[in-house]
């Protein structure tokens, strides 16, 4: 709910969307780590991107979670 109303009201202050980009980033930053993770041959190059891709959802919900709880949402 919080996140559908910093979408809609435009006056919202910086960390709100902040979090509104954290969110989104955390949403969408597991694309490539499927893409990868669903294939049948994976080079050590792709490898080390699917763990680089994985940190970086993993870091991003973390500080999302941790932004959440300092504002009391």
């Amino acid at each position: 709910m919080y996140m559908i109303s910093a979408i809609e009201a435009g006056n919202d202050s910086s960390q709100a969307r902040m979090k509104l980009h954290i969110f989104a980033f955390a949403i969408l930053s597991p694309r490539n780590a499927v893409f990868l993770f669903s294939r049948l041959n994976i080079d050590e190059d792709q490898l080390n991107e699917l763990e680089k891709d994985v940190r970086t959802f993993s870091s991003a919900v973390l500080y999302f979670l941790k932004s959440t709880q300092q504002c009391g949402q």
